[in-house]
């Protein structure tokens, strides 16, 4: 019996041993993303983009840039955001996959893609605002039809 518990504690140490390598593995796949898409450059530039357009809407805001400015370098900077995107990357793709993306992303056309993709998330953005912008009194008249049938 206790041979038999040997060999599953063995096992167990193996199994566990092999998942932390590749966990280990994917952890360095993903952090190779990362610098790959030039994600710290992204969010930084996100970060003065948000501020510019917060201090743009609100005019009010601009003595407190700076304090913000802080805030999300603290909260919302790649530096404090990117054990947590390690663990999303690493959680939704094995190593091999993510090593698949590193291959990609060390093309021209992947750094390309990483180069444009904030460009390209924006002009989506815009578009879909548009979009909205457009067909803003059919949502507003879809909405009092469906706020008169719940009075009903």
């Amino acid at each position: 019996m206790s041979l038999i518990r040997l060999a599953v504690c063995v096992l167990a140490i193996c199994g566990a041993t092999a998942f932390a390598a590749a966990d280990s593995a994917a952890v360095k796949e993903a952090e190779n993303l990362l610098k790959l898409t030039n994600l710290e450059q992204v969010f930084n530039d996100a970060i003065e983009q948000s501020l510019d357009l917060q201090v743009q809407q609100n005019p009010a805001l601009v003595p407190y840039k700076n304090t913000m400015r802080n805030f999300f370098s603290k909260y919302m900077s790649y530096k404090s955001l990117k054990p947590d995107l390690i663990k999303i990357y690493t959680n939704n793709f094995t190593a091999a996959e993510l090593k698949e993306m590193n291959v990609f992303y060390s093309t021209a056309v992947g750094k390309k893609m990483a180069r444009v993709a904030p460009k390209l998330m924006a002009e989506s953005m815009t578009l879909g605002s548009k979009k909205v912008q457009e067909h803003l009194p059919e949502l507003q008249q879809m909405i009092m039809e469906e706020a008169a049938k719940q009075q009903r």
